[in-house]
């Protein structure tokens, strides 16, 4: 709720519908759920973050590249435009304090999410499985809990996955042998429980698995 007040009437940007391309204004409002969520007030490093009429690729830990989105469809063509989207999250170490949402969803650009060594508290939502590029994933070093949700078997990209240092339970999800570019997988000192499945054999790719201290 406090993120869409904010982009509907304190962003200082005013990006429209009618004239901004959706996708623009899905990933500022995405950013503001991340801030909101995470008790941005209290981050060490937050530069930029909901404040003007900066672009939000401006702010702390943000790197973007540009990529083509869609501007606007309707039944004769659909229009195109080039626009800076987030390709990497960068905020380690930073007091972030609370929950992810399934607004992560919405950066389906993201090569790299870095969010280690915080106080993340939540579980890994359903829709990280929307991140088909994202190559990183470091979200070790936090209080995450609950099961690893089977979609990250959608997430094809993936390198490294670290997620150690938290408090996942239930079993490692079958889905993760779908990861066939995958050659870190790092999840020691959690709850996790059961037998490793089979399918982590279908990883060709795979060079490094730790699952100690569960």
């Amino acid at each position: 709720q406090k993120a869409l007040n904010w982009i509907a009437f304190e962003d200082d940007l005013q990006l429209k519908a009618d004239e901004d391309p959706v996708e623009r204004i899905a990933q500022r409002y995405a950013l503001a759920v991340l801030y909101y969520a995470t008790n941005g007030e209290s981050w060490l490093r937050d530069t930029g973050w909901l404040t003007g009429r900066e672009h939000e690729c401006t702010w702390y830990g943000l790197e973007c590249e540009n990529r083509q989105i869609v501007e606007s469809a309707n039944s004769q063509a659909t229009i195109t435009v080039t626009e800076a989207m987030v390709t990497e999250i960068n905020l380690e170490d930073n007091n972030l304090d609370g929950g992810l949402t399934q607004e992560i969803g919405v950066f389906r650009f993201l090569l790299k999410m870095s969010l280690y060594s915080n106080k993340v508290s939540s579980r890994l939502p359903s829709q990280i499985g929307e991140l088909a590029d994202l190559e990183y994933l470091w979200i070790d070093n936090n209080r995450m809990g609950g099961p690893l949700p089977s979609e990250i078997g959608r997430m094809s990209s993936l390198i490294q996955m670290d997620i150690y240092s938290n408090r996942f339970s239930s079993s490692v999800p079958t889905e993760l042998g779908q990861l066939r570019n995958l050659e870190r997988f790092s999840a020691y000192s959690n709850l996790l429980q059961g037998s490793i499945p089979t399918q982590i054999g279908n990883m060709n790719n795979l060079r490094e698995l730790f699952l100690d201290s569960n």
